[in-house]
């Protein structure tokens, strides 16, 4: 995440690249007009940040920033997870 260089008074933030996610053999992309946090600080000030939060490791913190890329379906009885593009990101 520090890579993709966002900057917390919002400069260039239009022109990150999509974070792609791969689960299986499938590619889930999620645009910086959804993965950046515009929000408004004390004195309106805008900053921005990452919505996905990460570790050194191999975990993730997708949270609602992938479901609103993504519309999740989940089958308990099946034991699997579908994903569909959002039409309402």
């Amino acid at each position: 995440l520090t890579q993709l260089n966002i900057n917390a008074n919002c400069d260039g933030v239009d022109s990150l690249p999509d974070i792609i996610f791969t689960i299986g053999n499938n590619n889930y992309a999620i645009p910086s007009s959804i993965y950046v946090l515009r929000e408004q600080a004390l004195g309106g000030k805008t900053v921005c940040e990452a919505g996905i939060q990460g570790s050194s490791g191999s975990e993730w913190i997708w949270g609602d920033t992938f479901i609103r890329a993504w519309y999740s379906v989940f089958d308990h009885g099946g034991l699997r997870v579908g994903f569909a593009r959002s039409i309402n990101p």
